[in-house]
């Protein structure tokens, strides 16, 4: 299980930003996480192709989905949400 409060912040430094992917390293000292690097443009999906769970936010915090992740699927889930972002932003 990922430490109380890793999700939530990665959640926070994501929404720092307006992209549709990102992967991130983040470190913790025992009181605070720290994003170490960010990653937008090029990435491995190796995480994402070999992991037997994964977390989606739920209404009371994160839930956790037992079963593999569909690469295409995330990232195309991920182009749209990012495309319904764009679309109810306002620009100058």
């Amino acid at each position: 299980e990922p430490p109380s409060g890793l999700l939530d912040f990665a959640s926070k430094v994501f929404s720092a930003f307006d992209v549709p992917t990102m992967s991130m390293d983040i470190a913790h000292d025992g009181a605070r996480f720290h994003l170490i690097e960010g990653q937008f443009v090029h990435f491995g999906p190796k995480v994402i192709q070999d992991s037997a769970h994964y977390f989606t936010p739920a209404e009371q915090g994160w839930r956790k989905v037992v079963g593999p992740s569909v690469l295409e699927q995330e990232f195309a889930t991920c182009v749209a949400d990012f495309l319904k972002r764009v679309d109810n932003s306002t620009t100058c």
